[in-house]
């Protein structure tokens, strides 16, 4: 079973950026705007997708299909790790367009890489 990398609190942002990234272009753009603290974003920010196993496709398809793009609506849905956003996320992922699971506290689901 393939596995995420981690990102760890003494990390470079910039290479937590890349990882929750994983090659996408939106979600770098999104997860780089976050991290300039527009909208009111924050590096805490970053963690919050990160235990909500949310990255690259994940990410762009919360800010473009879920918040409309709206980078304050998508924030406020990471921020309080809406189950409508998660589910949004999941069911793009069911259609087949990646294997991971958005979950809405890793820990509390007990295993963050569990696979749709």
């Amino acid at each position: 079973m393939p596995v995420r990398e981690e990102i760890t609190l003494g990390m470079p942002v910039r290479d937590a950026l890349v990882i929750l990234a994983e090659g996408n272009v939106g979600a770098a753009t999104v997860l780089a705007r976050v991290a300039s603290g527009e909208a009111g974003g924050d590096i805490l920010d970053i963690f919050h997708l990160d235990d909500m196993n949310m990255r690259g496709i994940q990410i762009w398809v919360a800010y473009k299909d879920w918040a409309g793009e709206d980078l304050a609506v998508f924030l406020q849905g990471v921020r309080h790790h809406d189950a409508r956003m998660i589910e949004c996320v999941n069911a793009v992922g069911r259609l087949g367009n990646y294997a991971w699971l958005a979950v809405k506290h890793w820990q509390e689901d007990g295993e963050r890489r569990r696979i749709v």
